[in-house]
C-alpha cells in the first residue's frame, strides 16, 4: 500500500559543544552527522574543525508518514560514534520549533548537540477547521495579554505574530508550498499540487521576541526543489490586515517569474511597547537558519552576474570621481573643492598619533576580528606549515579519485559563496553611495 505523507520534518543542526581545544599542529578532527526516520537517511558533510564548539549550520528535510515516528541522530568522529539518540516525534507538539539540547550517553559526555526542530506541513491549523467567534476571543485574550501595562512574565516573549496564508496567484510553477521565518522559528504550509493558483488557508501563531525582526516568506516548487519568489516584511512597517503582496526574486530586487506573482496573506500583530523597548537595547540572536549555498549552477552563474554588475559600477563611479578635477561638470567640482578646504580647515597636526590606532588593529585578539588575515598571513610562511604541507602531498596520493572529486566540489562551493559575499558587501557599499549623491544633488 502507498504511504501517506503526514508532515514535513525539518532538523536545523546548529552547533556541537563539549569538545577540547586542539593545538593548529595536529590534525583537525572530522565529524559527519547520520539521520534517519523510516526508511529515510540523511547525511552532513564533513566538518573539519580544531575548535571547542564546532559550527554546523546544516537543515535537513524528511517526510513524515503515519507509521515513522522516530528520529534517529548519529555523531561520528570518523569512524567512532560519539554521540546516538533517538526522538520521538510524536511527543513534540506539531506546528512549532522546537529548541533541543541532546547529551551524548557515551565516553565523551560533556559533548552536547544543538538543534531546531520542527513539525510542519500538516493539515491543521487551517481556515476550515476554525470557527469565527472562537479567532475572535483568541484576539481579544491577545491584545489583553499583551497591553502595555502587563510587565509580567518573560521580558524575551514582547507579543505574538498571526499570519493567515490564504494561497497565492500568477506563480511560474505547479506544486508549490509556503515557507515562514521568524527569529529562528520556521514552518511551512502543505503542498498544493497540480495548480499555479495555489490555495493553502494556512494559519501560522509565532512568538515575537524582536520586534526589529523581518518576516520571511518564501514559496517553493516541491518537485524542482527551487525558488519561485519570496517577500520579507519588517514587522515595524507590516500592514495589519488582508493584502496582497509582490514576490520578488531571492535577492528582493526583481520581479519574481510569473505572471504578476503574488501571495495574500492577513497578518495580526500585537506587542507590548515597554518590553518591545527594552528587548532592543539587548544585542539581536544570530540568525541559525542562514546556511551557506550549496554548489549549483544557477547560483553561481547569478554570483558572477552580480559580481560584474559591482565591478561595473566600480569603474563608472572612478570615471566620475576624474570628472570632479577635469572641469566638465560645475556643480562636482563645486562640491569637490568644498570638502577639500573643509578638509585643510579642520585638519591639525595633533591629528597624526591617531595613527597610532594601527598597532591597535594590529595586535586585536581574535575573537573580535571577522577575517583573520594576520594569522594566515603568517601560517603561510611559517616553517611547521610547511611540513603540514608536505604531509598533505604525502597524503594526497593516497585519496582516492572520489575524494578529489569531493575536495573539488568543496572548492568550487567555496569560491560562488566568497563571490556572493563580495557581491553582497559591493550591492551595499552602491546603495549607500547612491542614497549619499541623491542627497549631495538635492543640496546643491
Amino acid at each position: 500500500m502507498k504511504k501517506m505523507r503526514q508532515a514535513t520534518v525539518t532538523i536545523a543542526l546548529i552547533e556541537v559543544t563539549g569538545f577540547e581545544t586542539t593545538k593548529l599542529e595536529d590534525k583537525p578532527r572530522v565529524l559527519m552527522f547520520r539521520l534517519r526516520l523510516g526508511t529515510e537517511k540523511l547525511k552532513s558533510k564533513l566538518i573539519k574543525s580544531h575548535k571547542d564548539v564546532v559550527q554546523v549550520q546544516e537543515i535537513f528535510n524528511f517526510n513524515l508518514y503515519n507509521s515513522d515516528s522516530l528520529l534517529e541522530l548519529t555523531l561520528s568522529e570518523r569512524d567512532n560514534i560519539i554521540c546516538r539518540n533517538i526522538i520521538d516525534l510524536n511527543e513534540l507538539e506539531q506546528e512549532k520549533t522546537h529548541r533541543m539540547r541532546i547529551n551524548s550517553d557515551y565516553e565523551l559526555k560533556n559533548i552536547q548537540i544543538f538543534l531546531l526542530l520542527t513539525i510542519s506541513g500538516t493539515l491543521n491549523n487551517t481556515l476550515y477547521g476554525m470557527d469565527e467567534t472562537e479567532m475572535r476571543n483568541k484576539d481579544y485574550l491577545l491584545r489583553k495579554k499583551y497591553a502595555w501595562y502587563r510587565l509580567c512574565g518573560q521580558f524575551s516573549n514582547i507579543g505574538s505574530l498571526n499570519v493567515i496564508v490564504y494561497g497565492a496567484k500568477g506563480l511560474s510553477s505547479a506544486d508549490c508550498f509556503c515557507i515562514l521565518n521568524l527569529n529562528n522559528e520556521r514552518v511551512q504550509t502543505q503542498t498544493d499540487y497540480k495548480t499555479n493558483a495555489p490555495s493553502w488557508m494556512k494559519i501560522v501563531t509565532f512568538t515575537v521576541t524582536d520586534i526589529t525582526s523581518v518576516l520571511e516568506v518564501i514559496i517553493y516548487d516541491e518537485k524542482k526543489n527551487d525558488e519561485v519568489g519570496r517577500v520579507a516584511i519588517p514587522l515595524l512597517k507590516a500592514k495589519c490586515g488582508k493584502n496582497w503582496y509582490a514576490l520578488k526574486c531571492c535577492n528582493l530586487k526583481d520581479r519574481a517569474k510569473g505572471n504578476n506573482p503574488r501571495i495574500l496573506l492577513e497578518i495580526n500583530l500585537v506587542w507590548n511597547a515597554i518590553k518591545a523597548a527594552i528587548r532592543v537595547i539587548n544585542p539581536k540572536e544570530p540568525n541559525y537558519l542562514q546556511q551557506e549555498e550549496k554548489l549549483d549552477r544557477h547560483v553561481f552563474a547569478r554570483n558572477l552576474s552580480r559580481a560584474k554588475v559591482v565591478t561595473t559600477w566600480i569603474m563608472n563611479a572612478f570615471d566620475m570621481f576624474k570628472t570632479c578635477f577635469q572641469w566638465e561638470s560645475m556643480k562636482l567640482n563645486v562640491a569637490s573643492l568644498a570638502l577639500w578646504l573643509t578638509f585643510c580647515y579642520h585638519f591639525k597636526l595633533w591629528m597624526l598619533p591617531l595613527l597610532l590606532l594601527i598597532p591597535f588593529v594590529w595586535y586585536k585578539p581574535d575573537q573580535y576580528t571577522i577575517f583573520n588575515w594576520k594569522s594566515k598571513i603568517v601560517n603561510e610562511f611559517s616553517p611547521v606549515n610547511n611540513k603540514e604541507a608536505k604531509e598533505n602531498k604525502e597524503q594526497d596520493k593516497n585519496v582516492s579519485i572520489r575524494q578529489k572529486i569531493n575536495q573539488l566540489q568543496e572548492i568550487i562551493q567555496s569560491i560562488q559563496n566568497l563571490i556572493g559575499r563580495i557581491a553582497d558587501f559591493g550591492e551595499s557599499v552602491k546603495k549607500a553611495f547612491i542614497s549619499a549623491y541623491s542627497t549631495l544633488r538635492c543640496l546643491l
